[in-house]
């Protein structure tokens, strides 16, 4: 992956700010530290660092433009600049537009390879920065499941695994990986039909660009979500279907 770093530092009171920029596509790469002084922020800076949150965050992105078969900027959100917050607040991270905010109090207290979560977070949360969001009207579990697939993905791809630190934690349980059922499933039931078609998601994702409705998965895979469901069912555990619905 080659990266052209544009480095830049302003100090001040409150922030400091860092950017990147890559080679192959016009955007931009900040991160800004508003919790300076704080537990968090002092371990971010010891263990994780901005240049490689930089790094992360670019990757992360191309990453999710090859899932999403996203190669030309026309074919994605128009966005130049994507922002990565370290602030003070309760939570682990929030996605909003091209804003990525982390929690420095996650990153105080998490136990264990707190750069290896960073980066697992980081790569779901520029999931959720360049994913089409079916105009705010597809479902919680169909956005999480897919900002989790790209996460996933990029754990099993070999060239990622190097910045990704470990290939395989898809089974892990530390804490803050979502305990949500529901969520768990349709990271499978997605992955199930990738496998079989690896442009399943993104003809998802394309179709949710300015709506969503469950016929977009006859678009997809050619079967409504119902047959979809028990395919991958009776596929995934040998046992009788049950009924899914996606829909809000």
């Amino acid at each position: 992956m080659k990266l052209f770093v544009h480095l830049v530092s302003l100090m001040a009171s409150t922030s400091v700010f860092f950017i990147l920029q890559t080679e192959a596509a016009v955007v931009q790469y900040k991160v800004i530290n508003n919790a300076k002084g704080t537990k968090g922020s002092t371990r971010f800076e010891k263990e994780i660092g901005v240049n490689y949150t930089l790094a992360t965050l670019a990757a992360a992105s191309e990453f999710t433009w090859k899932i999403f078969k996203q190669g030309k900027s026309n074919e994605r959100k128009n966005y130049t600049l994507v922002c990565l917050y370290i602030e003070n607040f309760e939570g682990i991270v929030v996605t909003k537009n091209s804003d990525i905010v982390f929690s420095a109090p996650f990153i105080a207290n998490f136990r264990g390879d707190v750069k290896e979560e960073f980066t697992s977070q980081v790569y779901h949360a520029a999931a959720h920065v360049w994913q089409w969001w079916g105009n705010d009207q597809a479902p919680e579990e169909l956005i999480h499941g897919i900002a989790d697939l790209v996460m996933m993905k990029a754990e099993e791809d070999e060239q990622e695994r190097q910045l990704l630190l470990r290939p395989q934690r898809r089974n892990r349980n530390n804490g803050s990986r979502r305990p949500n059922v529901p969520w768990k499933f349709i990271l499978r039931f997605l992955d199930f039909f990738q496998g079989k078609d690896s442009e399943f998601v993104a003809k998802l994702n394309k179709r949710m660009e300015t709506g969503y409705s469950d016929s977009f998965f006859v678009d997809a895979a050619g079967k409504g979500i119902e047959k979809l469901w028990e395919q991958f069912q009776t596929h995934f555990c040998g046992c009788p279907p049950r009924r899914l619905t996606v829909s809000p």
